[in-house]
């Protein structure tokens, strides 16, 4: 990539909000495409608003990536944006799609969880 490559990430598509806690609000949604887009530059970029300069993200309200204020979170920060992450580098053919994180299962009324990630999966170096 260079400063005249622009990157397009659109939503449109997203399933709408659910129920349950698996909603990533935006910030989130942004935190993953970033992550994405810096695992495949070679060289080091500082994490900042600059990062987004080459990035167009559009994003429809009350979908499971933009939810509305009343929707449930938690999960989204954690389970969603992952697999965000998984959506971004296979667009790019930059993973094989075998970097499925896995949440470890707990009890009813749990809130919180730690990611296990599962490796690094099949890549071209």
């Amino acid at each position: 990539m260079n400063e005249r490559d622009v990157v397009c990430c659109v939503g449109e598509g997203t399933g709408p909000e659910v129920f349950g806690n698996t909603n990533a609000p935006p910030a989130v949604t942004f935190s993953a495409i970033i992550y994405s887009m810096r695992c495949m530059v070679p060289q080091e970029i500082p994490l900042n608003q600059g990062c987004l300069a080459p990035l167009t993200v559009r994003i429809p309200p009350h979908c499971l990536l933009s939810p509305s204020s009343e929707a449930a979170v938690v999960g989204g920060n954690v389970l969603t944006s992952q697999r965000v992450t998984d959506v971004v580098l296979k667009c790019f053919k930059a993973a094989a799609a075998s970097q499925v994180g896995h949440m470890p299962p707990q009890g009813m009324g749990v809130l919180t969880y730690p990611p296990m990630g599962s490796g690094l999966g099949l890549a071209p170096d």
